[in-house]
């Protein structure tokens, strides 16, 4: 029992450090965003209180503003949902109907694997 325990605790600290990561990588895009666009400072402060994955929580599937402004802008690149489907090393912070609501919302707006081209899906 000791050991399903311990278990337990190393698998939410792994999480945990793997989400504090996620999040300081948004926030390292949100400046890169932030060049061209004005700062999303709602989704900006729900990443330094919830974290990445809260914070995605808190904004799915209700406030796509951020997104479209990305895509107009052909920065999908920097986008959350772009971030975590590119990096395989998230996936597992994220459920199988996140990940495939990232991923059509990438593929709904074109979104080449790799880069900024609206032209092209992500598999």
């Amino acid at each position: 029992m000791i050991e399903n325990d311990q278990a337990s605790e190393n698998g939410h600290a792994a999480r945990a450090a793997l989400d504090i990561l996620l999040t300081k990588a948004m926030l390292a895009n949100l400046r890169e965003i932030a060049r061209v666009i004005p700062p999303r400072t709602r989704f900006t402060q729900m990443l330094a209180q919830h974290g990445a994955v809260g914070a995605w929580d808190r904004v799915k599937r209700t406030d796509t503003s951020g997104f479209t402004a990305l895509y107009l802008n052909e920065l999908l690149h920097l986008s959350f949902e772009a971030l975590v489907v590119e990096n395989a090393e998230y996936h597992r912070l994220f459920s199988a109907d996140d990940m495939a609501e990232m991923r059509r919302l990438l593929r709904e707006h074109g979104y080449q694997s790799g880069g900024s081209n609206r032209s092209d899906g992500v598999t």
